[in-house]
This record gives C-alpha cells, sequence and structure tokens, in this order.
C-alpha cells in the first residue's frame, strides 16, 4: 500500500474528517474516509480500584445516543506526560485522585480503521470522595465504585452499552 495524498474534508478544534488516496494491494487507487485528531492524537484512559471495588463511569455519549459503560479517559494535553494527564483527567470526571499508579500501558490504538487515535491505559489505585464539580458542559455522566457482582451485573445485562476496551478489563476484573 502507499498513499497517494491526504485531503481534509472537514475541520473542527478536535476533530478532522480526512479523505486519504492511497494505491490498493491490486493497484489499484482507492479513497479510505476517516477520523483524525488534531493537534494530539493521544489520549489516556484510567483503570483505578478503590480498596477492592473498580471506578466505572456511564457517560452519555452522542454518536451513540446513549450512555456507555467506560472508565474515565480524556486527551493528553500539549507538553504533558500520561501520568499527570491520567492523575488530571480522573480527577476532572470522578472528583477522586490517583492515590498511586500501578502500571501504564503503551499507546495502543481504539480503531485503527477509523481513527488514528492512540490510548495509553493506565491501572491506579484511587482515594477520596466523588464529585462532579470539574465537568465540561459535554460531559453527562456518573461515577460507580462497584464491586465484582455489581461489575458482573452489567456485563451480564445484555441492554448496557460497553466500551471495548472497558468490558475486557471489568471481565478480566470479575474472572480474577
Amino acid at each position: 500500500m502507499k498513499i497517494i495524498s491526504i485531503k481534509n474534508l472537514f475541520h473542527t478544534k478536535f476533530l478532522n474528517l480526512v479523505e486519504t488516496e492511497y494505491i490498493n494491494t491490486a493497484g489499484n487507487v482507492s479513497q479510505w474516509v476517516s477520523a483524525e485528531r488534531t493537534a494530539n492524537r493521544k489520549a489516556v484512559m484510567i483503570v483505578a480500584e478503590y480498596g477492592d471495588k473498580l471506578v466505572l463511569i456511564k457517560e452519555f455519549r452522542i454518536p451513540v445516543q446513549d450512555f456507555e459503560w467506560s472508565f474515565p479517559a480524556g486527551l493528553i494535553d500539549e507538553n504533558e506526560d500520561i501520568e499527570t494527564a491520567a492523575r488530571r483527567e480522573f480527577f476532572e470526571e470522578t472528583g477522586l485522585r490517583v492515590s498511586e499508579i500501578l502500571k501504564i500501558s503503551p499507546f495502543v490504538i481504539n480503531s485503527a480503521g477509523l481513527s488514528n487515535e492512540a490510548i495509553s491505559i493506565v491501572f491506579a489505585k484511587a482515594e477520596g470522595e466523588i464529585s462532579y464539580s470539574k465537568l465540561e458542559e459535554s460531559e453527562e455522566l456518573t461515577v460507580h465504585i462497584l464491586n465484582k457482582s455489581e461489575v458482573k451485573e452489567i456485563l451480564e445485562d445484555k441492554i448496557n452499552i460497553i466500551s471495548a476496551k472497558a468490558w475486557i478489563i471489568m471481565d478480566f476484573f470479575v474472572n480474577k
């Protein structure tokens, strides 16, 4: 495969819709439309334990037009490292503090056929009290600190919409 050109179809503050013209494996010219993060394509997701419980959020997602179970997450600001971004985003979305970083993953891709966004998953311990005072106007979410049986109920309820990344981690939490 060879990229011929990339054309910006639509631009917003955080996202561009682009059309990439490329030569496919058959030697033909093809087009692929995808979303690209603007200046910074990197994000962080925080998987936090609160004692023996897991901190989850249930957030309204505009593209899904429904609530999704996931973990606190957000974009890494310019000149910000992963740990600093994780602590900031976790506090902004939950009011809780990261008391200890356990592990930081390398950057992984969410949906390579759709977007160039890369995310680092930060495993941590949390403390403090839930607060919604730092949420942005575009965020509607509730914070849930759940034990294994409560997480299992979410996984087994076929009505729930669960982030793919979150499902894997929630299933591991329930079955470890």
